[in-house]
């Protein structure tokens, strides 16, 4: 009888909205092109654990591609 209630319950939900807004314009002011910078970057996993990035520092300029080179 659980099952049924429960089938019943999900029915009578109300309905969500809409997965994605409505697109609306970027502002004028708002980059074409854009890069991503790291500078001096250090990173670990979490708190308490040894950082496994170190200082680590560079740029990818807009449009370039970045590929992964296997050890």
């Amino acid at each position: 009888m659980v099952s049924v209630e429960r089938c019943f319950a999900y029915t009578h939900l109300p309905q969500e909205g809409a997965l994605a807004p409505t697109p609306t314009p970027p502002p004028s002011a708002w980059p074409s092109a854009g890069r991503i910078e790291f500078d001096n970057v250090v990173m670990g996993y979490r708190p308490g654990l040894p950082d496994v990035l170190k200082g680590i520092s560079f740029t990818i300029a807009p449009g370039q591609k970045v590929i992964s080179i296997p050890p």
